[in-house]
């Protein structure tokens, strides 16, 4: 499935997760389960429970991460212990901050949210992807360190 309608599908953070499992298999990624946009979070109980004791609740909208929004910081990651956890992420999508970038971009409807739940491994590595800016079909897929040697701690 191409990359934007597997966003559509899954949002833009699980669209992520499985491009770089699927074509990156040497990237290290916690065990996850996708919930895709408008589906119940609650049919896939089995799945969650699978991950363990220390789940991870998180935000994966198809206007995350986009070429001309970004959302980031707006929607919650919470540690997932029960259904008010899922409810949190949820209600980010009509936070003042939320709405108020909304409103600055144009979204005029309701922000549609998928799912992502993914093991927390406390994960010593920051990774990030990028589209290159001419060439959508080539994407920059990089790791860090946390903390970032190169970053002065003090700032």
């Amino acid at each position: 499935m191409p990359l934007e309608e597997e966003v559509k599908r899954v949002g833009a953070k699980g669209a992520t997760l499985e491009y770089i499992r699927q074509n990156c298999p040497l990237v290290p990624i916690a065990p996850y389960v996708l919930v895709p946009v408008g589906y119940d979070w609650k049919d896939y109980r089995t799945e969650i429970s699978g991950l363990g004791s220390e789940v991870l609740a998180r935000s994966s909208s198809p206007l995350e991460d986009g070429k001309n929004l970004s959302f980031a910081g707006l929607f919650d990651t919470v540690k997932f212990k029960d259904d008010s956890d899922v409810d949190l992420v949820f209600q980010s999508t009509k936070s003042p901050a939320t709405l108020r970038y909304a409103q600055i971009h144009g979204i005029t409807g309701p922000i549609d949210m998928g799912l992502v739940f993914q093991t927390n491994t406390e994960s010593s590595w920051n990774w990030g992807m990028l589209r290159h800016p001419h060439r959508r079909n080539i994407l920059f897929i990089m790791g860090r360190p946390v903390p970032d040697p190169y970053r002065n701690s003090k700032n």
